[in-house]
């Protein structure tokens, strides 16, 4: 997408500025050049290209409304954007980016998403006012962890292979648990809390804890989960076609839920697990004091899917309407894009059925690139029913085949690292789509997840990073993130690693903040 923009630029051709209006009232102006197509084969190229522009500022920036600048006199651009509209506000799995907006817009208090059409001489650029930062950051962030040294907490990482858990009383972790799960099968919503609700449970022992934090891999909104679209809920949304936002309101209240196991007035709160990244990459730096924190901290965790999350320089956390594997890298690889979504093969999101990040990025990526190479290692792991190759489900192969390829990448197979590499190179692409989209003042990114528990396999990652992005940094969130008191004793705790349960230590002080 970046490359096209890029080479766009040189081309003749016409401006269309997207204007989001976000969710705090500001405005962000993107401007794209768009070329005059020459046949209908182009003319469907260059709509796809807005569409996908438009639901990439939508995805990552939000808001309540996007006006559309261009020239009305222009027919055939005129025609291109009346089609992009219709496509967004219709088409199947495009509108799902409208529909989390208009949830958003409505938790917030606002009216229902909608596009507004101008002609581009009634444009105005927008003041773009300058963000002071917070100095009082860090001494926040301190005391956040501070407060768990006295009283009784739990942390929740919620992910789509497992659930983490962690406990702590007065200052120290009393309790670890990992419940692995597959929650993109569950049929009904029951099958999703329940788990949840029995771990908490376990964790009180009778007992009210004062405070809950819960790090979920979902749209979250005024500590609700609003989103409903990520492959999570796939099995969800397949057995409930008429009544799907009846049922997914049962995971939208899980905060309530949960507040039956905290003391009165004790906060329960939830957050997407890509910003609590960044929220708990921030905590660690301010208790070290160590790290600047005047141009914010980005943080992506690598895992079944991409996650991203950034906390900026006065503490803010942006409300964002999906995680960062719903955007869009490139315009899709052709042939792998004419698989079917279910095939490991494919670039295709199997819950939203288009070639979004997902399956360029995180365990997903790994699994359909080892796959499309033919790398041996996959047989032991994979079936093929009907010609349609997936992972082996009974037993649930997922972690393992993961492990095997980092183990043969680790020890120098050529072909496995190259799986790893070019996963860096994807995270590459996502970072120069930030770049657009966001004006990052920080150029490092932290980094979550299993990969990195491998320095290998990061440092593969890396490589392929630099190759596609070299003008950020790449640092692990490992055990040299370890500075809180809690995050200090899970670093010292045998068969478990910063890595993993980081995101549940930091769940804890969130719910603090």
């Amino acid at each position: 997408m970046s490359e096209l923009r890029k080479e766009f630029d040189l081309f003749s051709s016409e401006a269309l500025i997207l204007r989001p209006v976000l969710f705090d009232c500001s405005v962000r102006d993107l401007e794209l050049r768009v070329p005059q197509p020459g046949n209908d084969r182009e003319e469907a190229f260059l709509l796809d290209y807005i569409v996908r522009n438009m639901f990439n500022a939508l995805s990552v920036l939000g808001g309540q409304s996007m006006s559309i600048y261009y020239d009305k006199k222009c027919e055939w651009l005129s025609a291109l954007v009346s089609a992009a509209v219709d496509t967004l506000k219709t088409h199947p799995s495009y509108s799902r980016v409208i529909r989390i907006n208009s949830n958003m817009a409505s938790a917030l208090g606002f009216g229902r998403f909608y596009f507004s059409l101008y002609d581009l001489r009634a444009h105005e650029l927008a003041e773009t006012p300058d963000i002071e930062p917070y100095e009082y950051l860090p001494q926040k962030l301190v005391k956040s962890s501070k407060k768990a040294c006295k009283g009784l907490y739990l942390g929740l990482d919620v992910g789509g292979s497992d659930i983490k858990l962690i406990r702590a009383e007065d200052g120290h972790i009393t309790m670890l648990r990992e419940y692995d799960w597959d929650p993109g099968s569950f049929e009904d919503a029951e099958m999703t809390v329940a788990p949840i609700l029995e771990l908490v449970n376990e964790a009180a022992e009778g007992r009210l804890f004062d405070a809950i934090g819960i790090s979920y891999p979902d749209i979250c909104c005024v500590d609700r989960i609003v989103g409903g679209e990520t492959p999570k809920t796939k099995g969800l949304k397949d057995a409930h076609p008429g009544d799907y936002a009846r049922e997914f309101a049962k995971i939208s209240a899980l905060a309530d839920r949960l507040r039956e196991f905290a003391a009165d007035d004790a906060p329960v709160k939830i957050i997407n697990d890509g910003h609590m990244s960044a929220f708990t990459a921030a905590a660690e730096l301010a208790f070290a004091g160590c790290a600047d924190l005047s141009k914010g901290v980005i943080a992506h965790s690598l895992g079944t899917d991409l996650g991203f999350g950034m906390i900026d320089s006065r503490g803010a956390i942006a409300d964002m309407p999906q995680e960062f594997y719903d955007i869009f890298i490139d315009m899709g690889d052709f042939p792998s894009a004419s698989i079917c979504a279910e095939d490991l093969r494919s670039s295709l999101n199997d819950a939203s059925g288009l070639p979004d990040a997902r399956r360029y990025m995180g365990q997903s990526a790994a699994f359909r690139m080892a796959a499309s190479m033919g790398l041996g290692v996959m047989k032991e792991f994979t079936e093929e029913k009907d010609g349609v190759m997936s992972i082996k489900t009974s037993p649930d192969m997922r972690k393992p085949c993961l492990e095997a390829l980092m183990r043969k990448a680790e020890a120098g197979s050529a072909k496995e690292q190259e799986v790893f590499r070019q996963i860096g190179r994807n995270l590459g692409m996502v970072s120069r789509e930030m770049q657009f989209l966001l004006h990052p003042n920080s150029d490092k990114r932290l980094v979550f997840g299993r990969f990195v528990k491998k320095p290998a396999v990061f440092e593969l990652i890396k490589q392929g990073c630099a190759e596609t992005a070299p003008f950020i940094e790449l640092a692990a969130g490992d055990d040299g993130m370890a500075f809180t008191p809690l995050m200090k004793e899970l670093s010292s705790l045998e068969g478990y690693t910063v890595a993993q349960f980081a995101q549940a230590v930091g769940a804890i002080y969130y719910a603090l903040f």
